[in-house]
């Protein structure tokens, strides 16, 4: 309750449901969209870390593996996060000689995940879109 000028009592107006929607709906859909855009980030991430790890482990136990295995292993480790399985690409470098026993390689995977909500005419010309990269190393394991 308010007081007019006379000082009379004016009973409160308003409609406090419409408010706390309001209110409600201001609050929790930024929420909601940061939580699903987070996840979507984080799917991305933890897929290219596998494939940088599943790929790393193949070439340092089986030197001078198939390229076409790698790219199989990587597209596996996409599908397994809800990722298409093109959408990663696999670069290696060794210290030393690939093959030999000893020398270090390290796999570095690159992703891209779209944001969601983001219509596919801007995704195609790259707004929405960030990029993800991950890398593990593995020391060849010596040949008999």
């Amino acid at each position: 309750m308010t007081s007019s000028r006379a000082g009379s009592p004016v009973p409160d107006e308003g409609s406090g449901l419409v408010e706390y929607t309001f209110g409600t709906l201001v609050l929790l859909l930024p929420l909601l969209y940061l939580t699903l855009a987070l996840a979507e980030l984080q799917a991305g991430l933890y897929a290219a870390d596998a494939a940088a790890s599943a790929v790393s482990r193949e070439l340092s136990t089986r030197p001078g593996a198939d390229p076409a295995r790698t790219e199989t292993m990587t597209g596996l480790a996409m599908q397994d996060f809800g990722l298409e399985p093109d959408q990663a690409t696999i670069a290696w470098e060794c210290e030393g000689p690939c093959e030999a026993g000893g020398s270090l390689i390290t796999v570095q995977v690159t992703t891209e995940v779209v944001l969601p909500g983001v219509p596919w005419f801007l995704a195609d010309a790259g707004v929405g879109i960030i990029a993800l990269s991950a890398s593990h190393a593995d020391v060849v394991a010596p040949q008999d």
